[in-house]
């Protein structure tokens, strides 16, 4: 092999080697950062995880643990139904059900008992 054919294939593997060292990195630098309390968070959380979460905040509040509140959710959208005996609760339980981890929208469908 001449030094020409030899300095030629050297330059095309640098270059190739060069190629899928960028486009790897590249793939690490495109990748979203997701912070806790973005809007990223919400797009990220399935479903399943954002009605577990809103489910455990209602059970771990005192005020509103004993009602039987229903909790549904479809990409990342809440809906919520039941019925509490004040006004208070059902402010509570919207207030608990915003804070979940993951949480996009609240429809807020709980009446208070007459």
């Amino acid at each position: 092999m001449n030094s020409q054919a030899i300095w030629r294939r050297l330059g095309l593997t640098l270059g190739g080697a060069a190629l899928v060292w960028s486009v790897g990195c590249a793939k690490l630098d495109d990748a979203p950062l997701v912070v806790a309390g973005s809007p990223a968070v919400s797009a990220e959380v399935a479903d399943i995880d954002i009605t577990t979460n809103v489910r455990m905040a209602l059970q771990q509040d005192d005020s509103v643990k004993d009602f039987n509140i229903e909790v549904h959710t479809t990409k990342g959208d809440v809906r919520l139904t039941g019925a509490v005996d004040t006004q208070l609760q059902a402010d509570q339980v919207d207030r608990l059900a915003r804070a979940a981890t993951g949480v996009h929208a609240i429809h807020n469908e709980v009446t208070v008992r007459p």
